[in-house]
């Protein structure tokens, strides 16, 4: 019996090299290849020995005086090639398959054809010197663990052509700053990887997407949603992040959901009803930036995994120490009566910011500064209530804001408060309502236009001092161009307000 399945084991052995020695159909000039008799076309696949060095896929090959078109890489052609330093990949190729570049370690670039239309899951996995990357316009989804484990890799942009993000298609990389490029399509945030499909104008992006990676600045682009399946609560799109330091959100963004800047969720509770949720916010998130846009940004309280709990619906934002808003802002949906700023100390209202919202520094303790552009016309209710830190208001507006309804400024906040406003408007503040109760009050001169030099390959969105979208990816001679007057100008990079 025992001779016997030594045997049995022997053939199957035998079969196994066998069968692996014909993985691939033909080899040319160290090259394996499968190819397809009905259009001569052929996909290069994993051969005998691993690839190495430096290397060019070929375009074309001849087998047997038939000519063979090279489109596709094969799952796992070069899985392992830890000698591989660089490959060149024609534009032919349309299709790159699963984990075909897997744990290549030594490989440092790689650019892909434009020409690409699918990449598979993990093609990029464990790549650990793999510094840059481009993506294609053509393609359309990353796939699971495509960048996973590429400690090297610095930063990424996704381009707009992006429609699906699956999971966990960074963790454990090197990234450190992601943008997300402008887009007018809606980006979905899934909670599990399966198969709904995705319409025109939507972007879909599973749980765990942004998951363990050391993510510190993050530019999102474009709108989202976050849909998170009941089973599966337990994680937002940044699931695992300790690291983000700031969110820049751009001009296409209208609205951001709850709960999807935290580092995790635990269950407190098991009740009839559900489940009860833990939140925790990311704990070094302590800069956002609200780029103008022609909508306000809504602030969204979404009842998510079949229960209606409101701990944790703003707690995204309660690390924010510095906040810059171009625009006005919403979460009346909330229904809450404090800021979900609990922890800013300076904020900035710039142009295209027409109201101090409901609110919005009630009970920030630790506000000591607050600018105010000449595009603040009114301040609502309890917007300054319990700021008992407040040291200067600065005001660029020289008519006097007004109000609706009680502010919240206390007598001491009259007595102590610095009130800064432009250059001969001391006289209307001195007289206008809850203005001239402050007892320090301040003229001074006032200029927020920024000369800048841009190089010349630079492309701007420009904004009126409203907010309001004027021009989209013009270039600097088109800037200069532009009728006499002051605009927010916005790049890639940076974004200023200049004088024409």
């Amino acid at each position: 019996m025992t001779q016997f399945i030594k045997r049995l084991w022997l053939l199957i052995s035998v079969l196994w090299v066998s069968i692996s020695m014909s993985a691939y159909d033909v080899e040319v000039d160290g090259f394996y290849y499968n190819v397809n008799l009905d259009d001569f076309t052929a996909t290069i696949v994993k051969g005998d020995y691993n690839y190495k060095g430096e290397i060019s896929i070929p375009l074309k090959f001849v087998y047997k005086n038939r000519h063979f078109s090279v489109v596709k890489i094969g799952k796992e052609a070069f899985a392992e090639c830890e000698e591989l330093k660089n490959i060149v990949i024609p534009d032919a190729i349309i299709s790159i398959g699963d984990k075909a570049f897997f744990s290549c370690t030594a490989l440092k670039n790689i650019h892909l054809p434009n020409a690409l239309q699918d990449l598979g899951n993990a093609v990029f996995q464990n790549c650990t010197n793999l510094e840059a990357i481009n993506i294609p316009s053509q393609i359309e989804i990353l796939g699971n663990n495509l960048f996973a484990g590429c400690s090297s890799m610095k930063e990424i942009t996704i381009p707009a052509n992006i429609k699906l993000i699956r999971e966990n298609v960074f963790a454990d990389s090197g990234i450190e700053e992601c943008t997300i490029e402008d887009s007018e399509n809606v980006i979905e945030l899934q909670a599990s990887d399966i198969n709904l499909g995705y319409a025109d104008k939507k972007f879909h992006v599973s749980v765990g997407a942004f998951s363990n990676m050391p993510l510190k600045k993050l530019y999102l682009g474009r709108n989202y949603n976050l849909r998170t399946s009941y089973y599966k609560s337990n994680k937002s799109p940044f699931f695992g992040i300790e690291t983000l330091e700031e969110i820049v959100i751009g001009s296409n963004v209208s609205s951001l959901p709850a709960q999807t800047f935290v580092s995790y969720y635990s269950v407190r509770t098991n009740t009839t009803s559900g489940y009860d949720w833990e939140y925790k916010a990311c704990p070094n998130l302590t800069k956002l930036t609200v780029l103008p846009g022609n909508e306000k940004l809504i602030f969204k309280k979404e009842i998510e995994y079949g229960h209606d709990n409101s701990d944790g619906w703003f707690d995204d934002y309660k690390n924010i120490i510095n906040l810059h808003l171009e625009r006005n802002i919403d979460y009346s949906e909330f229904w809450i009566f404090n800021s979900i700023f609990p922890n800013v100390e300076k904020a900035v209202l710039d142009i295209g910011c027409t109201e101090v919202n409901n609110c919005l520094f009630d009970k920030c303790s630790s506000l000591h500064t607050v600018e105010l552009s000449e595009s603040i016309i009114k301040i609502y209710a309890s917007a300054f209530y319990g700021t008992n830190n407040l040291n200067e208001i600065l005001i660029k507006n020289p008519n006097p804001p007004t109000f609706e309804g009680n502010p919240g400024f206390t007598d001491k906040q009259f007595m102590n408060v610095i009130l800064n406003i432009p250059i001969s408007s001391k006289e209307k503040y001195s007289t206008a309502e809850i203005w001239k109760n402050f007892w320090e009050i301040k003229e001074s001169a006032q200029s927020s236009i920024v000369d800048i030099i841009c190089g010349p390959d630079e492309l701007f969105n420009v904004y009126d001092l409203s907010g309001v979208l004027i021009n989209r990816n013009i270039n600097i001679d088109a800037l200069e161009s532009l009728p006499r007057g002051i605009y927010i100008v916005k790049s890639k990079e940076i974004f200023f307000k200049i004088k024409i």
